[in-house]
């Protein structure tokens, strides 16, 4: 993922770089059973997998991780959806920003 471009989020007034990684896409894959679930889960708002994709991508780990799901719980998760759907696509196509058809 030589050409990948980071992805920032405001997460409870901290701006929060996610960067994707290899690493990050197992994570998420391995998390949700594939990077289509895990968008899936996205769009539902599902805040548990939108805390788990900002750990991943973020490469999050013990306390600071722990805290993420309330930060996204006190979010604005239609805003924060669009972010986390558009980096996730990006790790589908080797940490480049996805250009629709």
């Amino acid at each position: 993922m030589d050409d990948a471009k980071p992805v920032e989020i405001d997460l409870a007034g901290k701006t929060v770089t996610l960067v994707p990684t290899g690493e990050a896409a197992l994570a998420i894959s391995d998390a949700a059973d594939g990077l289509a679930p895990a968008m899936a889960a996205i769009s539902r708002l599902s805040v548990k997998a939108m805390a788990m994709v900002i750990n991943a991508g973020a490469g999050l780990k013990g306390a600071e991780a722990r805290s993420t799901a309330e930060a996204v719980a006190a979010s604005n998760l239609v805003e924060l959806s669009g972010k986390l759907s558009d980096y996730v696509a990006a790790l589908c196509n080797g940490g480049r920003p996805f250009k629709g058809a």
